[in-house]
Formats: structure tokens, C-alpha cells, sequence
């Protein structure tokens, strides 16, 4: 009877690990994740023994350095009535943002001022924040399957193309000066918030009085070809406009520094009688529009089942993105996803990829109880691909399906 039962155990046990994914008829679900990452610190510069931040100068003075961060959250419900047809409509919301300082600035602060006394630099940063809703789905025809996912989505803050540039000079008088200039569009005007945020002394003109929401519709489509029983190909095309959302609140924000004259470097570090001179704001409210459009974005890819099964399964992936936060930078995508699937119940994956400028090297656990998923994911993300393994940025994503 034993070994009866040892048997029917172990049979049961290949055939779980043999098995599908198991296909809910209707779930709910949510998925959270941020992450951010910069191109050269590590948490051993910052956190270590010494309480100070170490840096090696001579690899800071080489590069430029950049920071991202993002953040999304979406909610879902699907309906999957058969093993051909499947639906979900969600909504969710999403923001991105990137600084960065040039190579000139990055060099000038590692190697100061002993052989160059002028300097001139620039920097810049952006953001967008998104929200949409949008009506996904999907039709199995023999070995092709065509996905479509028409949305709606709404620009909720935009910062188009800012610029930043410094000069300093460490001669015998000492002259600094700074100039920042960008334009921030929103969906509701924002006179009162920047009131209230600059100081008294900021300059404000103009009015941005429009009351009409910003709404775009854009739509993303999606096919896969099955090659053979073990694998296949596909492609993506997300958020291919449609309709542009038209942002008409602008504010024109303008800032500029400039060190008052007649002073010296030593009167700086001293502090004796120094007159550090204050940031000049000007700001213009209008509503003149611009069309804001999401990332397009493509990727090809394929999926490789080497046990003719889920068991393993192998994602290589290619493509590119245009992203308009960064100024319409054309942006290259690409990694390699390995997942093992033990049966209907865990799945692990490990991953290395870079999407939108950002490497990331991930790591990946699935726990499905059919009437509860959980998902989480936790990455190491940098700029720099040797830094995307030091832990030069961190991401975290985690995801809840329940249904039946």
C-alpha cells in the first residue's frame, strides 16, 4: 500500500510540473512597482564605515551622471470565457522623472578648479505623470493570437525639454551664474500651488484659465505566431496615436542666479562679508497648448519551451522606444527572461533587460493558488550596465490576482 501511494505521489508530482498555467474565468487584479537608479553611485560610497560618502573622482570626472526614478499602479478586471477569447479593463496611472548633469560638470566638481578657472556646464530634467483606461483583448486563430488594446489616457503633469546651464569662473574675482528654463504643462492651472511654493520675491504674469481636461487616445496592438510546439514569435506595438491630448495650462518657469561681482574665493570660504545674492524667479501663466503624445514603443519577441512544456520557458526580446519626456530621444530595448514553472503552483524568473536607458538585472517569484496570485519582483537598475550588478538603483514590483 506504501509503495502504492509513493507511486501515485510521484506521478502526481511530475504531472504538476508538467502542467499549464491554470486559466482564470474572471479575476480581479492590481500591480504596484517603482524603481530608480543612477549611473555611477553605489550604497558602498554612501553606507559604509567611515560615515562619508567615498567616490572615486577619477571614474566620476569621465561620465555624465544621470539619476531616473518611475513608478506605476494599475487595477484590472478580466474575463477570459474560453480558451480562445480574453478581456480586462483596467486603469492605472504612471510617472517617470530624469535629472541629469553633463560630463563638463561632473569633471569640474571631481577635479575642481587647479587647471581651469572658467567653466561653463549644462544639465537638464523632466517628468510626465499619465493616467489611462483602456479595454484589452486578445483572439486565438489556430497557431496566431492578435491582441488590441484601445486607450484612453490623460497627461497630469509634463515638463517639455528643460534646460539647465552653469558658468563659473575662480579667477581673481569670483563669478558664478546659473540659468534654468522650462516649460510645465498641466491639467488643471497651477497658479495657486506655485504661489505658494516660490518665494515672495518671484516674478507672475499671465493666467492659464483653461478648464478642459486633457485626453488623448492612443492604441496598442499585438500578435504571436506559433512556429512550432516549442516555440514562437511575436511583436508589440504600444500606444500608436490616435487622438493627442492637447495640455493648454502652461507655466513658463524661469531661473536665474548670478554671483554679485567684486568678490573673491577667499571671501567665499571664509564667509567674511560675503554676499551669496539670491535666485531671481519669473514665471508666465498662458494657455498655450501642446500635443502630448505617450512613449511609442516596439518590441519582437519569442518564447522558447525546450521540454515542450512550461517547465522552462526562454523570452529573448528586442525593440525600441520613443520617449518624448527626454526630448523625442529614440531609446533601445532588449533582454532575455528564464522562467521555471513548477506546475500550477511557483514560478521563478530571473531576467536581464534594458528598457528606456535603464538596465536592470531582476529576479522574479510567482506563487498561484488559482483563487489567489502573488507576484514579486526585486531588481538592481543603473545607466551603466556594470552598475545594474552593484545595486546602483533598486526596483520593486508586486502584483494580486484573485478570481476562479
Amino acid at each position: 500500500m506504501k509503495k502504492l501511494l509513493s507511486v501515485i505521489f510521484c506521478l502526481i508530482t511530475v504531472a504538476a510540473l508538467w502542467a499549464e498555467k491554470p486559466r482564470r474565468f474572471f479575476e480581479w487584479g492590481m500591480d504596484v512597482g517603482a524603481g530608480f537608479g543612477n549611473s555611477f553611485l553605489r550604497p558602498t560610497d554612501i553606507f559604509n564605515s567611515d560615515r562619508l560618502i567615498k567616490i572615486d573622482l577619477d571614474e566620476f570626472a569621465k561620465r555624465s551622471f544621470d539619476i531616473a526614478f518611475d513608478a506605476e499602479a494599475k487595477t484590472f478586471f478580466a474575463l477570459n470565457p474560453n480558451e480562445k477569447w480574453s478581456f480586462q479593463l483596467y486603469t492605472g496611472v504612471d510617472a517617470k522623472m530624469f535629472s541629469s548633469i553633463s560630463q563638463e560638470i561632473a569633471a569640474y566638481l571631481a577635479e575642481g578648479n587647479a587647471d581651469k578657472s572658467d567653466f561653463t556646464g549644462t544639465g537638464n530634467f523632466g517628468f510626465s505623470v499619465f493616467a489611462d483606461v483602456g479595454l484589452k483583448g486578445s483572439r486565438k486563430w489556430g497557431k496566431w493570437t492578435f491582441g488590441a488594446t484601445p486607450a484612453v489616457y490623460a497627461p497630469l503633469l509634463y515638463s517639455s525639454k528643460p534646460e539647465m546651464k552653469v558658468r563659473l569662473n575662480t579667477g581673481e574675482s569670483l563669478e558664478a551664474s546659473l540659468m534654468f528654463d522650462t516649460e510645465l504643462y498641466s491639467a488643471i492651472p497651477l497658479e495657486d500651488y506655485l504661489s505658494s511654493l516660490l518665494p515672495e520675491s518671484a516674478t507672475m504674469s499671465g493666467a492659464s484659465s483653461s478648464q478642459s481636461f486633457p485626453l488623448g487616445f492612443d492604441l496598442s496592438l499585438a500578435a504571436e505566431y506559433d512556429l512550432f510546439p516549442v516555440f514562437s514569435v511575436g511583436g508589440v506595438i504600444s500606444h500608436i496615436p490616435i487622438v493627442p491630448a492637447t495640455m493648454n495650462n502652461r507655466a513658463r518657469i524661469r531661473a536665474s542666479y548670478e554671483l554679485p561681482s567684486g568678490q573673491s574665493l577667499l571671501d567665499m570660504l571664509t564667509g567674511d562679508e560675503f554676499d551669496a545674492g539670491d535666485i531671481k524667479y519669473d514665471v508666465n501663466f498662458d494657455d498655450n497648448g501642446v500635443l502630448v503624445f505617450r512613449p511609442l514603443r516596439f518590441d519582437v519577441f519569442a518564447q522558447y519551451k525546450p521540454f515542450s512544456s512550461r517547465l522552462v520557458v526562454l523570452k529573448p526580446s528586442i525593440g525600441f522606444s520613443v520617449l518624448t519626456v527626454y526630448g523625442d530621444m529614440l531609446c533601445l530595448n532588449g533582454g532575455l527572461e528564464a522562467q521555471l514553472n513548477l506546475g500550477r503552483v511557483f514560478t521563478l524568473s530571473a531576467s536581464s533587460s534594458l528598457l528606456e536607458n535603464i538596465w536592470r538585472q531582476q529576479a522574479g517569484f510567482e506563487l498561484n493558488l488559482k483563487v489567489l496570485e502573488l507576484d514579486l519582483g526585486v531588481s538592481s537598475q543603473s545607466q551603466d550596465f556594470l552598475g545594474s550588478f552593484q545595486l546602483r538603483g533598486l526596483g520593486v514590483t508586486f502584483g494580486l490576482r484573485l478570481g476562479w
